[in-house]
């Protein structure tokens, strides 16, 4: 595999650009394993048996509806605050789930449309500090309540 030069415009850090070429390797290592089990069960139609191979190929049709570019990270659950506006009253605790260098996975009391933007930051922050936009991609009830998949906006109107 090729080796990629370092945007310096990119949202990526060094060692998340590391990690997704390392997640680019496995993806292509997975699939040539998977073609070769298949030219092996044409060649030795009777030595393969069981659904080996079926759960292979399950879940290689899977990991192509994952669409993402980015490992994630889910360590530290960390709470922070949301909030539809960027007022500095509000904000409502939310937990985080996992996190990527392109976006966070957030564990909301309430679902919110595909499209919104949402307004996020710690805790901890002080009033002046600067919430971060986040809009919304996908949203999935839970027995919880709600799993909000986010991805970090570079550019948002500042009215």
């Amino acid at each position: 595999m090729s080796e990629r030069s370092p945007d310096k415009d990119s949202i990526l850090s060094q060692p998340e650009m590391e990690l997704s070429r390392l997640l680019d390797e496995a993806r292509g290592l997975s699939q040539r394993s998977l073609e070769r089990v298949r030219l092996l069960k044409e060649l030795f139609p009777g030595e393969l048996r069981g659904t080996a191979l079926d759960d292979l190929e399950r879940l290689e049709a899977d990991a192509r509806h994952d669409r993402r570019r980015t490992p994630r990270f889910a360590e530290n659950p960390a709470r922070v605050l949301v909030s539809p506006s960027r007022s500095p009253g509000e904000g409502v605790i939310a937990r985080v789930r996992d996190h990527s260098a392109t976006g966070v996975c957030l564990r909301l009391d309430w679902p919110t449309e595909v499209g919104t933007i949402l307004w996020m930051r710690p805790t901890t922050a002080l009033p002046e500090e600067r919430w971060v936009p986040l809009e919304v991609r996908h949203c999935r009830s839970e027995t919880r309540g709600w799993l909000v998949g986010c991805q970090f906006v570079s550019k948002v109107d500042a009215t």
